[in-house]
């Protein structure tokens, strides 16, 4: 079954930095290099030493690197390292999403369609959707994708989520890539092609789907 899957916080983050050690990046933080910042933040992810992310995550945001809020928002919303704190990370998310940081507004348009922090508005959450797809964030391109395609503002359209998943998946988004070779399996709106939808499955899976990979 096709999802609105809930990103977690690794995949909203592109590993730009991983060839500088622990050390190197600290250096360059401190000299107000808040890429490395964020580079940082994720190392610590991926350690799960939470204090850590949020402090260089923190430092980011305040210097207005959107990545960096946009990681921040994601602890206040999930306690990670901190107190809940939704009506913080909805702040956050917001002020990444104006700067036209994608991963924000897709986040947002996932609060508003689950109302998880704020009062569901499914018409709120493809507004955000929207804007992450137009500035070319796959997660968002997907779920708008999976608003049209399940009618969730009254009625079905195929064609448009045929067009926003093809282009999801073209942004590299395993969910895009999924959702489109479902629609091939299944004939939604496009002629059946189990050939296309197999190697779409494929994709998805090499981009880290687990639900694809158990299609193949």
């Amino acid at each position: 079954m096709k999802q609105i899957i809930i990103i977690l916080l690794f995949t909203i983050v592109h590993s730009y930095g991983n060839n500088y050690n622990t050390s190197n990046l600290e250096k360059e933080c401190k000299n107000s290099n808040y890429k490395s910042c964020v580079n940082l933040a994720i190392k610590y992810i991926k350690t799960k030493d939470y204090k850590k992310v949020i402090k260089y995550s923190n430092k980011a945001c305040i210097h207005n690197n959107q990545k960096g809020c946009t990681i921040l928002g994601y602890m206040y919303h999930n306690g990670l390292g901190i107190s809940i704190n939704k009506q913080k990370s909805i702040k956050l998310y917001k002020k990444a999403c104006q700067s036209k940081y994608g991963d924000a507004c897709s986040k947002l348009g996932l609060i508003y369609y689950q109302g998880d922090g704020a009062k569901a508005n499914k018409i709120i959450s493809i507004d955000f959707y929207k804007k992450a797809c137009s500035i070319n964030n796959g997660l968002g391109c997907s779920n708008l994708g999976y608003m049209y395609e399940k009618g969730v503002l009254g009625h079905v359209d195929y064609k448009k989520a045929i067009k926003l998943y093809s282009k999801a998946c073209k942004l590299n988004s395993s969910l895009g890539c999924y959702n489109l070779g479902t629609m091939y399996k299944n004939g939604y709106g496009i002629s059946i092609n189990r050939k296309i939808a197999l190697k779409l499955y494929n994709r998805a899976c090499k981009l880290g789907n687990k639900y694809a990979c158990n299609k193949l």
